[in-house]
C-alpha cells in the first residue's frame, strides 16, 4: 500500500506513512496559544523556558535520603563502577561514578602523564616538556650513532609554546649519585642513568644542544605529580660554607680518616740547651692543642711561639710569649679545637721577654712539653 490516502467524498490528500498494510498519519509539529498555530522550525523552535538552581531547589525535596510521595525530585544518572580502569579518555563525557554504597567514587591512584619525548640531530635544537600540572620529572636520552652530544637543562616560567619566553638553566640530578648537573656533559652513548628535576612553579622544561657533532639523541620526558625533594641533592662533595650553630652527630672525619674521636696530638719535648734553644715542631700548618712548660732558674724566663716553617731567635715574628716565673711549672690548655698556626709550628727559650731579644739560657733549667697535630 503506497503512502498517503485521499479522503471519500472531498479529494483531499491526508499525508500518511504505510507500516505494514496501516496507515500512520503524519503530524506536522505546531505552538502556540489558543487558536493559534505557529509551525516549528530551527528559526521558530519550540518555546523554552529556563528555570535557575534556587528555584529548582525549591521544588526538589529529599527527606531521609529519597524522595517523600507526591514530592518533586531531582535525579543525577551516576554508575557504579568497583575497578580503577579510566571511564573516559582524556576531554570525553562520563557519568559520574559512585562505589558500591552510592557514593561518589574518589581517585586514590595519583595522576599519569603521557610520556614527552622529541629527538635532537643538530646542535641549537631542543627538546621541551610543558610541566605546568607536574611536580617533579624524568629526563632520559637514548642514543642512535651519537658523537659529540651535550645539552643543558633549562626552564622558564613565562613561555607559552616551549620555545618563545625567557629561559634559565636549572639543576638537574643523575638517578644514580648525588651528582647535581646543568648540563649532561658530552655523550656519545645512551647513559646507564636519567636525570631527575624539580619542576614546581615552571611552566616548560627543555634540553637545549649545545654541542652535537651528528647522529641522533631521543630525549624522553616522564612527569609526576608528588612535589618531593629530587634524591638528596644536598649531599655534595667538595668544600661547602658552614655558617651558624653547628651540631655534629656520628663520625668525624679529620685529616682524611674517619673515625669517631679526635686525632691523637703528637708530643714535642724541649729540655734547654745553653742557647736560645730555636726549635722546629712541625714544618707544616699545625694546632697546637697545649703546653706545659717548667723552669727551675732563679730568673723568669720565657717561651716563645713562632707561626713560621724556620726560627732564626730574635728575627722569627714571635706569635706567643708565654713568661715561666723562677720555681713554677705553667700549664696552657687551648681546648679541644686548639690553637691554629697555618705556617708552621716554632719555638725558643730565652731569658728576656722582647721579641728580638737572643738571650740564652742555661742548659736543663727549662723544660716544654707541647702537644700538637
Amino acid at each position: 500500500m503506497a503512502d498517503n490516502v485521499t479522503l471519500p467524498g472531498t479529494g483531499t490528500n491526508v499525508a500518511s506513512d504505510d507500516i505494514g498494510g496501516v496507515q500512520f498519519q503524519r503530524v506536522k509539529m505546531t505552538w502556540g496559544a489558543d487558536g493559534v498555530a505557529n509551525d516549528a522550525s530551527a528559526a521558530n523552535p519550540l518555546p523554552f523556558t529556563s528555570v535557575d538552581l534556587a528555584t529548582l531547589a525549591a521544588a526538589t525535596k529529599l527527606e531521609d535520603g529519597a524522595a517523600a510521595s507526591g514530592d518533586r525530585g531531582v535525579f543525577v544518572l551516576a554508575v557504579r563502577q568497583d575497578s580503577d580502569a579510566p571511564a573516559a579518555a582524556d576531554g570525553d563525557y562520563t557519568a559520574i561514578v559512585t562505589d558500591e554504597t552510592g557514593r561518589l567514587k574518589v581517585a586514590v591512584q595519583p595522576g599519569t602523564y603521557p610520556l614527552v619525548t622529541g629527538a635532537i640531530t643538530a646542535n641549537g635544537q631542543s627538546v621541551f616538556c610543558n610541566c605546568s600540572r607536574g611536580s617533579n620529572i624524568v629526563v632520559h636520552m637514548v642514543a642512535a650513532s651519537l658523537v659529540g652530544h651535550n645539552v643543558t637543562f633549562e626552564a622558564s616560567i613565562d613561555s607559552t609554546d616551549g620555545s618563545n619566553g625567557n629561559w634559565f638553566g636549572i639543576q638537574a640530578i643523575r638517578t644514580n649519585a648525588n651528582t647535581i648537573e646543568l648540563a649532561t656533559g658530552v655523550l656519545a652513548s645512551t647513559p646507564a642513568y636519567g636525570w631527575e628535576l624539580s619542576v614546581n612553579g615552571f611552566k616548560y622544561i627543555r634540553v637545549r644542544a649545545t654541542a652535537h657533532t651528528s647522529g641522533t639523541a631521543t630525549w624522553n620526558f616522564q612527569q609526576a605529580p608528588y612535589a618531593t625533594e629530587p634524591i638528596p641533592a644536598a649531599q655534595v662533595t667538595a668544600t661547602q660554607p658552614v655558617s651558624g650553630s653547628v651540631t655534629v652527630s656520628g663520625s668525624l672525619t679529620s685529616g682524611g680518616t674517619t673515625t669517631n674521636t679526635p686525632a691523637t696530638p703528637t708530643a714535642s719535648i724541649v729540655n734547654s740547651a745553653a742557647s736560645t734553644n730555636g726549635t722546629v715542631v712541625k714544618a707544616s700548618a699545625g694546632t697546637i692543642f697545649g703546653v706545659v712548660v717548667s723552669n727551675t732558674n732563679a730568673a723568669t724566663r720565657f717561651l716563645k711561639l713562632h707561626n713560621s716553617t724556620t726560627i732564626t731567635v730574635g728575627t722569627t715574628a714571635v706569635a706567643m710569649t708565654i713568661p715561666i716565673p723562677p720555681g713554677a711549672v705553667v700549664s696552657l690548655n687551648f681546648g679541644p679545637q686548639g690553637m691554629r698556626y697555618g705556617t708552621g709550628i716554632c719555638l725558643s727559650i730565652t731569658a728576656a721577654a722582647g721579641d728580638t731579644d737572643a738571650t740564652a739560657v742555661a742548659a736543663g733549667e727549662i723544660k716544654v712539653n707541647l702537644a700538637f697535630i
